[in-house]
């Protein structure tokens, strides 16, 4: 981010706590990865904890509404290193407020947030319209091996409307939070289903919708921290549809944000620097929605030949979406990808071919799933 649009070095010392652990764990260096999928929450926690102990740490969480089975991908340093040994907890609930006390009491124990997804089965599907119970909500968390004592705080905000979160993440915002992950999820308490609506043909039950954002904050803030400091500013965007959601982040451009972050079932945050006088467009999004990987594909490599990058893919339960931004002060064909997509069911077969991929020039860039894992991968273009 540069020239009007800038980000000032303070504003991102700002924006530090937030992307911590993607600088920890993301980086391109590992030389191995493993891929697991458990069929449980309980069976992802042991199997994670068991591969810890050897070294390997979370990368990343599949991004996805819909599943029968959890998948997660994990890196390991070179042998030649000495990495710091991670433990994992597994949280999930149907209620939000069961699942805010146990992410409540995980921090308390020194656990940090990793992930949270909203894990909707096939089976759920049918059991949201018979008895007005969707799907679970997990939140994956970490900490070093025997560490207990908490370095941050967290505000776990978890609304029905849109309106209301943009109220509550930003009085957060101004106590010093910055928001991580959020997720579409369904309170299934009998409070919350006394607000079901019935829906006349067929007489299903529909169930009311929360939008849960976690923020989080340092546990003890520098004391001479300059109060003249930029805020940031956020903009919930929460719709229905692909071409929707693509107006309105376009239209925040407009307004100087540029996308901060996004999560299945069309939920994006936007972000601009409030100590900027004057809002100037400088990146233009598409957002691009198919059932088939190889239409995916296709439509990114298309994308990138038009000057746009990629940003994030996620699924839900009308198919994969892939979220793109274009620099307007750079001109096309400046920064070309190549973007390359692996399908695969089985551990062994995802494995080999990242392996593969990174060997070849390619940097990982995401993972998701419809039916299949898909993970995204880019290199410049050749």
């Amino acid at each position: 981010m540069r020239s009007k649009h800038t980000f000032k070095p303070a504003f991102f010392a700002l924006l530090f706590i937030v992307t911590f652990f993607l600088q920890s764990v993301c980086a391109q260096s590992a030389d191995e990865f493993k891929f697991i999928n458990a069929q449980n929450t309980a069976t992802l926690e042991k199997e994670l904890n068991l591969h810890a102990a050897n070294g390997w740490r979370l990368f990343q969480l599949p991004k996805a509404l819909q599943g029968n089975s959890l998948g997660a991908l994990l890196s390991r340093p070179s042998a030649t290193d000495k990495p710091v040994k991670y433990e994992y907890k597994v949280l999930a609930a149907r209620r939000i407020g069961t699942l805010q006390d146990e992410f409540k009491a995980a921090i308390s124990q020194g656990y940090e947030f990793r992930s949270i997804i909203s894990l909707y089965r096939a089976g759920d599907v049918a059991m949201d319209y018979v008895l007005n119970s969707g799907g679970e909500t997990m939140i994956l968390l970490e900490r070093p091996q025997g560490e207990t004592k908490p370095r941050f705080e967290y505000q776990f905000l978890s609304v029905k409307l849109e309106g209301t979160l943009q109220k509550e993440l930003a009085k957060v915002v101004a106590q010093g939070y910055r928001p991580m992950e959020m997720v579409r999820a369904v309170d299934n308490s009998v409070k919350r289903a006394a607000f079901s609506m019935i829906v006349p043909a067929g007489g299903l039950m529909m169930r009311k919708e929360e939008r849960t954002l976690i923020t989080v904050r340092e546990l003890a803030p520098a004391t001479n921290a300059a109060s003249n400091t930029p805020k940031p500013e956020y903009k919930f965007l929460a719709t229905k549809k692909v071409a929707t959601m693509e107006e309105e982040m376009n239209a925040a451009a407009k307004e100087g944000f540029r996308y901060h972050s996004s999560s299945p079932g069309l939920l994006t945050l936007m972000i601009r620097d409030t100590s900027e006088k004057s809002a100037k467009q400088r990146y233009e999004y598409k957002l691009l929605a198919t059932l088939r990987t190889d239409t995916m594909q296709k439509e990114m490599q298309e994308m990138a030949e038009k000057g746009f990058n990629y940003l994030s893919t996620s699924s839900g339960l009308g198919g994969v979406t892939t979220l793109f931004e274009r620099d307007l002060e750079k001109p096309v064909g400046s920064d070309k990808k190549e973007y390359r997509l692996l399908a695969a069911i089985t551990d062994s077969t995802t494995e080999k071919e990242i392996a593969e991929a990174i060997s070849s020039g390619y940097q990982f860039r995401d993972i998701t799933r419809i039916g299949e894992f898909i993970v995204v991968l880019d290199r410049p273009r050749q």
